[in-house]
């Protein structure tokens, strides 16, 4: 009987953040990059949409720098899933229960009651607070019932966009970690193999404490970051109970296909 997975994906969660910011507010996490096989991987380009295709299914699309795409002049739309020329994970093993994968906006999901928050833009703390406890919920009842499970988190990187109140980041971060806590525990408990993986990482590019969103003039139904206090930065983090270390995130996509092909 081959092994099952628990992916945990942490978008923004960069290995540099982790180490020398986040972690005092994840101690468990900050204690697993510790305790478990870490790698910081150095990214050709630190942008969302790219770097999840490639997580999730192997292939580089260097074209896919944005959710949308223009259609005429200032309007644009969101781009679609059946656009990508790509097989994702979870189309070579169709009963895999997938939670908020933002390969897409809004992002994927698969056997689950999961609906991503805002589109998978959530820019509020009861926004993020509910992405975090809405996750919980199915990922842990996705576990109980042995199902391989993607579980992916957006709230560092729509936090720090538009935030550098302590108080808030906090906040968030000490949630997020419980329930990197209580998903790993479930999961070790299970004996399953499990990967967190990040995007990117995060880096302050303003002296403000707080950025500004506003609903988008050609999709008023999103809203977009008008002025962003942390931008991208071009390291992701990697821990895993695989013992396998990686070099880039291609690498990760060649593990989890692995586990799942045993």
């Amino acid at each position: 009987m081959r092994n099952h997975l628990l992916v945990i994906g942490a978008d923004g969660l960069g290995y540099d953040s982790l180490k020398m910011h986040l972690g005092q507010h994840m101690p468990f996490t900050y204690w697993l990059s510790t305790a478990r096989t870490c790698c910081r991987i150095k990214l050709k380009m630190a942008v969302s949409p790219r770097n999840w295709t490639l997580i999730f299914s192997g292939r580089d699309l260097k074209w896919y720098t944005l959710y949308i795409k223009r259609v005429h002049d200032d309007r644009w739309r969101l781009i679609k899933r059946w656009e990508l020329p790509v097989v994702f994970i979870w189309d070579e093993f169709p009963d895999m229960v997938v939670i908020n994968a933002p390969v897409v906006i809004p992002p994927i999901c698969r056997n689950t009651g999961f609906k991503p928050i805002a589109y998978g833009l959530g820019y509020t703390v009861f926004e993020w607070l509910k992405e975090i406890n809405d996750i919980r919920y199915y990922a842990l009842k996705a576990l109980e019932s042995n199902s391989d499970v993607i579980a992916v988190f957006t709230v560092i990187d729509r936090m720090l966009h538009i935030t550098a109140n302590e108080k808030v980041i906090r906040r968030v971060c000490v949630e997020l970690d419980e329930v990197i806590r209580q998903l790993v525990a479930t999961a070790e408990k299970k004996k399953y193999k499990w990967i967190i993986i990040s995007d990117h990482g995060m880096r302050r590019i303003s002296p403000d404490i707080q950025g500004n969103i506003a609903p988008r003039h050609d999709m008023p139904f999103i809203r977009t970051v008008t002025k962003a206090i942390h931008g991208h930065s071009d390291n992701a983090l990697y821990i895993s109970n695989t013992g396998i270390h990686v070099k880039n995130l291609q690498d990760v996509y060649r593990i989890m296909r692995r586990i799942l092909s045993q």
